[in-house]
């Protein structure tokens, strides 16, 4: 079955830290009915198959509140939430916590941990009705975006647990931890794991499992590499380049060579 051709993505649910939507189609395609993602943040692998069953296992409270929104609201709950004036505070909008939540992190991308701020958000850009698209902003496009995003998702499953506590079954799972370098301490609020304890994990799933990190990382499991990424600047005159590797337990779901993506 060719499910990339077969299942058509859905869009970003909310910003997050080290999200992988850009580049979600180089990694392997699930071969098991069941995704489970067992450390969720912004489940974008997930979100590109989100038509298979997905069980979400994540410990930060906030972002599972978040999911648990998501995945209960309607379109028209989406559509019914109300865009920003500028310099306009989401905590103005008088919203329960889940849509809170979701406005804040597109108003404030950065913030890992959850802190919606008064956006800084240009006039121009919130009058206009042809405004980009993948801009980071809650606006009219992001709203439907979202919108059409939640019909596909009230299927899944969110559970606020450590990864440890997922139930072990066969299916893909997509293990996207917080890396182990020290970038991971300043994006994501549970950022101290034994990674010798999460290699073991990772080499106990049943089915397939496909895990991600970076070289900029101790290297806790013999990964291979995926792909290189631009990042942010070293300085005035040049581009920080990155490179993502994966660990895969078969050996059928590796690339059959890097790829750069700068």
């Amino acid at each position: 079955m060719n499910r990339r051709a077969l299942i058509k993505p859905a869009g970003r649910a909310f910003a997050y830290f080290g999200h992988k939507m850009r580049y979600i189609d180089r990694y392997p395609v699930p071969r098991y009915d069941h995704i489970i993602e067992p450390f969720a943040g912004g489940a974008g692998y997930a979100l590109r198959y989100c038509d298979l069953k997905v069980t979400l296992y994540e410990l930060d409270e906030k972002v599972c509140i978040l999911w648990d929104y998501l995945i209960n609201a309607s379109e028209a709950d989406i559509l019914a939430l109300p865009l920003m004036e500028p310099n306009q505070s989401v905590y103005d909008l008088n919203l329960d916590e889940g849509p809170t939540l979701l406005i804040g992190r597109w108003t404030n991308p950065m913030s890992g941990r959850f802190k919606p701020k008064i956006p800084n958000c240009m006039s121009e850009y919130m009058e206009s009705t042809d405004n980009n698209p993948d801009s980071r902003m809650w606006s009219f496009d992001r709203r439907f975006m979202i919108s059409q995003t939640v019909k596909r998702i009230n299927h899944w499953k969110i559970i606020n647990k450590s990864y440890e506590e997922a139930i072990n079954k066969k299916a893909t799972w997509f293990i996207d931890p917080p890396y182990a370098s020290s970038v991971s301490k300043t994006g994501y609020k549970h950022h101290k794991i034994d990674y010798n304890q999460l290699a073991s994990f990772c080499r106990s799933r049943k089915g397939q499992a496909v895990v991600c990190e970076n070289t900029d990382s101790p290297q806790w499991l013999p990964f291979r590499e995926l792909l290189t990424l631009s990042g942010g600047r070293q300085d005035q005159d040049k581009k920080r380049k990155s490179t993502e590797v994966i660990w895969c337990s078969d050996d059928q779901d590796y690339p059959m060579q890097q790829q750069s993506l700068l």
